[in-house]
């Protein structure tokens, strides 16, 4: 197969009754397209602000999908609008918290997840001092200045997890036993400027960490290819870089700039395009299924590869007289001060012997639960070979999956007989469409659920145990008066047994459609010491008919000292 895999795409949306369109414009074997770190200011020829390489941004870069939801047009992910729905949590802690959002299916959806260290870090601009005030800027609400929880394990040393700090952007790995915040993400439906790649674990040590969930783009089979002329190119960036790792001894980071500058001025290995990698591009070569990045890139074509930190050409916003590294040896990255020595790694964009476009029009996007077929007509220039592939079985591509030149492929989407919406992903050489089909349309009813409960973690017993209680009509109309019942068990089950019985309980008054309400309680402890559960009950004397009766009560574990 010809090197003609993505590594740029553009996306044109017709203003009037014309099909959906990407173009993907293929220069170097890339299977996904970095992005730009958002780094716009220069503090040096030849650093990140003034190449500013890899995809650029979208403009809006999020959408605030009116729903308690953001979508990041950039990667195509999906964010709660409130960066602090729970408390902070263990690592375990954090997988459970994410876990009890899909039971109840919060904000109507069942595929949150705790986001790898790939998707967290792509929230982070290299341009801003604050991550968190800017994102806040953008529309999110209650972002920590301060670590969250990835799923993704640290290899080197298996009880340690990689966070990202929402302050700095720093990406760095702490035990698990730790309390961080949380942020949910799901994929989002609908088509994203590029596709984040998968982190490489393929170990999974929890269920709903990284390892089990492997989201992102598939990495090629062969993930670098040997040049022959002391260069290697990543097949999944399509970036090219010198086969040695250490050409030149630690230098400080305007040492690094003047030594890729004197390559180009030498021409070196027929080129005189390097340039030292942005933090994005360096961070790509870590594969965090790896013990040591260094011995891995060594045993995948490398050679002498450094077990040190390497210079970015990124420089740390939060105080300019320092810059980005990444370690190569653990894989984190963090800021030095640029008059430190770190090591240099050139790179350049990979070249091929011709360019590709690819161009997708898209006769459907949606479906009923009914199901049906749609048409993805493929254009190329150049005769391109591609290949097409649906990431879910209920989506098929028939009856061609692979071809050279332009093509109609036809899909049939089965019929979905549950209630919730559902979305697969077609991917063409890198470019993505997200296909969205609806579930079996009820009656319209209310449907009160617990989302969530806040209250002392330790009480003392005869003390008062405060609790906030916030209830939501996720129906489609309103609902009727009902009652908020709370009850403290034994028992951490979604269910009230016969011999238990109300603390206390409170009317709820009549709730709009996907309105909320929060209430508070305070009541006397009289339970001996212990575990116990708080359980709260919306609807608890059943005098509402709703869409779903299974997610009235939520539970909130405390101890009785």
């Amino acid at each position: 197969m010809r090197k003609v895999k993505s590594i740029l795409l553009f996306c044109i949306i017709a203003v009037l009754l014309m099909p959906f369109i990407c173009l993907s414009i293929s220069e170097a074997g890339g299977t996904i397209e970095l992005p730009q770190t958002g780094q716009t200011t220069s503090y040096a020829t030849g650093d990140d602000g003034d190449i500013q390489t890899g995809t650029a941004w979208p403009s809006p870069r999020f959408t605030d999908n009116g729903n308690e939801t953001i979508t990041d047009n950039l990667t195509g992910l999906m964010w709660t609008k409130d960066a602090n729905l729970s408390d902070i949590a263990t690592w375990q802690g954090a997988l459970d918290y994410v876990a009890s959002l899909n039971s109840s299916s919060y904000l109507g959806f069942n595929d949150w997840r705790l986001p790898n260290v790939n998707e967290l870090k792509s929230l982070v601009n290299a341009n801003e001092s604050s991550v968190s005030a800017w994102l806040t800027a953008q529309g999110f609400n209650n972002i920590q200045p301060s670590y969250y929880w990835t799923s993704t394990t640290y290899s080197y040393d298996t009880y340690n997890r990689w966070y990202v700090h929402m302050l700095t952007g720093l990406v760095g790995s702490s035990g698990k036993g730790n309390f961080y915040d949380i942020w949910p993400v799901r994929s989002g439906s609908g088509s994203s400027t590029i596709s984040l790649p998968q982190t490489g674990q393929t170990i999974s040590y929890a269920t709903g960490d990284d390892g089990d969930i492997q989201a992102g783009a598939a990495w090629p089979s062969s993930r670098f290819t040997d040049n022959g002329d002391s260069t290697v190119t990543d097949n999944l960036t399509g970036l090219m870089w010198t086969k040695d790792g250490n050409l030149s001894v630690g230098t400080t980071w305007q040492g690094a700039l003047d030594y890729i500058a004197s390559l180009n001025s030498s021409n070196y290995l027929g080129f005189n395009d390097w340039y030292l990698p942005n933090v994005n591009e360096l961070k790509s070569l870590v594969n965090a299924n790896e013990d040591y990045t260094s011995n891995w890139l060594n045993s995948q074509g490398f050679s002498n590869v450094q077990s040190v930190k390497y210079w970015s050409s990124s420089t740390y916003a939060n105080s300019t007289d320092s810059s980005w590294y990444v370690n190569m040896w653990y894989g984190d990255s963090g800021f030095n001060d640029k008059g430190i020595s770190n090591f240099v790694w050139p790179v350049r964009s990979g070249q091929s012997s011709g360019q590709c476009v690819y161009t997708i029009s898209v006769s459907d996007e949606e479906f009923d639960h009914t199901g049906g077929t749609g048409n993805l007509v493929i254009t190329t220039t150049n005769d391109c070979d591609w290949t097409a592939s649906s990431d879910s079985g209920w989506l098929v591509i028939t009856p061609t999956i692979s071809g050279i030149g332009s093509e109609t492929i036809t899909y049939t989407v089965s019929a979905n007989t549950g209630a919730d919406l559902r979305t697969a992903i077609i991917s063409v050489q890198g470019v993505t469409h997200t296909i969205t089909q609806t579930g079996v349309v009820a009656e319209s009813f209310p449907d009160l659920t617990t989302i969530s409960i806040k209250c002392q973690k330790t009480v003392k017993k005869g003390k008062k145990l405060n609790v906030s209680i916030t209830v939501k009509n996720i129906g489609t109309v309103k609902s009727d008066k009902s009652r908020l019942s709370l009850y403290l068990s034994s028992s951490d089950s979604l269910s009230v047994g016969d011999g238990e019985k109300s603390i206390v309980s409170k009317v709820i008054n009549n709730l709009n459609k996907q309105k909320a309400l929060t209430m508070t309680f305070k009541f006397k402890i009289k339970k001996a010491k212990g575990n116990y559960y708080v359980k709260a009950f919306c609807d608890s004397d059943n005098t509402i008919t709703e869409s779903d009766e299974s997610n009235n009560i939520a539970v909130k574990k405390i101890i009785v000292k």
